[in-house]
C-alpha cells in the first residue's frame, strides 16, 4: 500500500507469490467509486473483495486486533484470540 498523507489518497497493490497475477485499487477520499484493475489467471480482485466482506461481517476489526502465528507447520492469522485461526 502506498499512502499519500497530504492528500489522503492511497494505492493498494496485490500480487500473487508467482508474480503472474495482480490487482490494484486507487482510493481518493470522498469519491463514490474507485478505480480497480487486475490481471492474470488468479482472481485477486475477487479474493480481495471476499476478504473485505468477511472483515465487514466481523465488525471491521482494527489491524491491532489480529495476530500471526508462524511455526514449522506454516503461518496462521487470527482475529481477536489465537484460538480463532483463519
Amino acid at each position: 500500500m502506498v499512502a499519500h498523507p497530504a492528500t489522503g489518497q492511497s494505492e493498494l497493490l496485490l500480487w500473487d507469490e508467482d508474480g503472474t497475477s495482480w490487482a490494484e485499487c486507487d482510493y481518493e477520499p470522498g469519491a463514490g467509486h474507485f478505480a480497480l484493475s487486475s490481471y492474470g489467471p488468479r482472481r485477486l480482485r475477487a479474493e480481495a473483495e471476499d476478504a473485505f466482506r468477511w472483515w465487514v461481517s466481523c465488525g471491521s476489526p482494527s489491524a491491532e486486533s489480529f495476530g500471526l502465528i508462524v511455526s514449522a507447520e506454516g503461518q496462521h492469522v487470527w482475529p481477536g484470540e489465537p484460538e480463532r485461526l483463519i
